[in-house]
């Protein structure tokens, strides 16, 4: 039986406190969350002689609130990139400014995602790159614009590539991709199935998270501007730390009009599945 149990999380620059919320599956995985964002504390692998947290994070809100690298929080309206967060919607020129809002009176752009930062070694271990990485059942990658950080509206088969990931090492890979991972994989699945999309595993690969979705993407984002941020238990973020894995719309799809739409109309309901499977 799940065991859940809520503690202080700290408090905000404001003042306001904030709480911790625990889930103990009972099957060898503890999952923490807080309200502040609603942001993933910690993933524990809790069924081994000892325990391991594969989610980079902080040990008190402040962290949160303070840093930028936006760890396990839900990202949104529009989740990564509008070209110059600019779009035009109904002949009106917009510029974006991100109001979180759980209605809609207003046809509005939107593309929600939690931001996740693993690393399956445990997250006070240094470097990502030794974790194994798999992209399930693509079309393909969409290529970005070196200069806008900005896809360039092509879907490109991975063959050949360092973006054909399948049980990789990241590190054998990421030498070849400049700046590293921060590229979209458009997955094949119908409209309205969750599907696997993305697993990454341990060194040894005893440990893994598996991804599961109904979104047409999964980003994949190599912790290129870790800084050296210090997080829960003294644990020191430097880049490659960690390796995000959003399913999500593709970036920049208000402005593609052969991308996925992303619109949200008055009257419709905007409604998305993202699944985090555990294996040990």
């Amino acid at each position: 039986a799940v065991v859940s149990t809520q503690s202080p999380s700290g408090k905000l620059s404001s003042g306001q406190e904030c709480s911790l919320y625990t889930a103990d599956t009972g099957t060898g995985v503890r999952i923490s969350i807080t309200d502040y964002g609603i942001s993933l504390v910690s993933f524990v692998f809790t069924g081994s002689d000892s325990e391991r947290d594969v989610l980079l994070g902080f040990d008190d809100v402040s962290g949160y609130e303070t840093h930028d690298f936006y760890s396990g929080c839900i990202v949104g309206r529009v989740a990564s990139r509008i070209a110059h967060g600019k779009f035009e919607l109904d002949g009106k020129g917009t510029f974006l400014s991100l109001d979180m809002r759980a209605t809609c009176d207003q046809a509005t752009p939107i593309n929600l995602t939690f931001h996740p930062y693993f690393n399956m070694d445990g997250q006070d271990s240094g470097s990502a790159l030794d974790n194994k990485l798999t992209v399930f059942d693509y079309a393909g990658y969409l290529p970005m614009d070196p200069d806008t950080i900005l896809p360039t509206g092509e879907i490109v088969s991975t063959r050949g590539t360092p973006f054909n990931l399948d049980i990789s090492r990241i590190g054998d890979l990421i030498v070849d991709v400049p700046g590293g991972y921060d590229h979209t994989f458009h997955i094949c699945s119908k409209s309205g199935f969750v599907v696997p999309a993305a697993e990454i595993a341990s060194r040894d690969e005893k440990y893994r998270v598996r991804v599961l979705t109904d979104q047409p993407g999964i980003h994949v984002y190599s912790g290129n501007f870790l800084d050296g941020t210090r997080g829960k238990g003294g644990a020191v973020y430097e880049k490659h730390s960690g390796i995000a894995l959003e399913a999500q719309n593709f970036p920049n799809a208000v402005n593609v009009p052969s991308f996925p739409c992303c619109i949200l109309r008055e009257g419709e309901e905007y409604k998305k599945n993202i699944t985090f499977s555990f294996c040990f």
